[in-house]
Parts: C-alpha cells; sequence; structure tokens
C-alpha cells in the first residue's frame, strides 16, 4: 500500500512544496507515520504558509491515537 512505502522526509518536503490549493491530500500519508511525524510538522505550526496544514495534519495524528504525545 502506498500510504506505507512512502517515506516520511520524500512527503513531508513533497508537502512542503505543494501549493496550499493541493497540499492537503498529504495530510492522511503524512499522519500515516504516527508519532515520527509530529516533530517535522510541529515546526510549521507559525508559519503562515504551512501553519494551518500542520494543524491539520496533528489533529488526525491526535486522532489516531496519539493525543497524549501531540
Amino acid at each position: 500500500m502506498a500510504l506505507e512505502t512512502e517515506s516520511l522526509s520524500s512527503l513531508i518536503e513533497r508537502a512542503r512544496q505543494a501549493p496550499q490549493s493541493t497540499r492537503i491530500e498529504y495530510r492522511d500519508r503524512i499522519a500515516s507515520h504516527g508519532v515520527a511525524a509530529i516533530e517535522p510538522v510541529a515546526g510549521w505550526v507559525r508559519d503562515p504558509n504551512l501553519g494551518a496544514f500542520a494543524v491539520r495534519v496533528l489533529g488526525q495524528i491526535a486522532r489516531q491515537g496519539h493525543r497524549h504525545v501531540v
């Protein structure tokens, strides 16, 4: 399954470069990496271009049972 084979670093870079209109397509793929995705995405929270996306990814990770870590 593609979700499991895509590297987190590749997804992070692709999401960072994606236009805002299509960036959301990376939310679940990044969140599928669970706790490992928190640190790289959390750094985006204060970024005016990436902040809303970061909050959505972190919310998805929290819903997967990692709320205490997020």
